[in-house]
């Protein structure tokens, strides 16, 4: 497989990747631009780019829009997750991740009242879930994220390292 000649990556190859569309994601950057959500990687040119963590952190959004969240609270979740979990895939130099059982999951629960409660951005953990509660999610982040690397494997850019814990001979 041939190795991409950016280690950023273009607005439609996101889109591919998580399963939305280029002008859907040009919709959240441009409505809730002011809020945070849009790429961290440094613009080189007049295209907008995305880091390996932008790409992790709008997968899980895009996965937490269509649970019900507003995108710009998507975005500001799935960026404390990556940011606390996979920090070093904001690198641009050599971006990597860890994958193990105690960042893999996220509990997420929705009370009466429509407003979400998180467990732990840090690591899986169970949650106190409020007395009012009327919904409890396990969200999968490590196997939402590691399916967007792969479908930008398959378009030609090399993914991130991974360490998954195990010992090499």
């Amino acid at each position: 497989m041939m190795a991409a000649s950016t280690k950023k990556i273009r607005i439609g190859e996101v889109g591919a990747a998580i399963g939305t569309t280029p002008k859907a994601l040009r919709h959240w950057i441009s409505r809730y631009g002011e809020r945070g959500v849009g790429p961290t990687a440094e613009q080189t040119g007049e295209w907008l780019e995305f880091s390996w963590g932008d790409v992790a952190a709008l997968a899980i959004t895009h996965y937490l829009v269509n649970l019900g969240m507003p995108a710009f609270a998507s975005f500001a979740v799935a960026m404390e997750i990556v940011k606390k979990r996979w920090p070093d895939l904001f690198n641009a130099d050599e971006p990597k991740w860890k994958t193990e059982t105690s960042n893999s999951m996220m509990f997420l629960y929705l009370n009466r009242d429509g407003n979400w409660g998180f467990g732990s951005f840090e690591k899986f953990s169970s949650v106190s879930v409020e007395p009012d509660s009327r919904a409890l999610v396990t969200l999968a982040v490590a196997p939402i994220v590691l399916d967007a690397f792969e479908a930008l494997e398959e378009m030609g850019h090399t993914k991130p390292q991974r360490d998954n814990g195990e010992k090499k001979n």
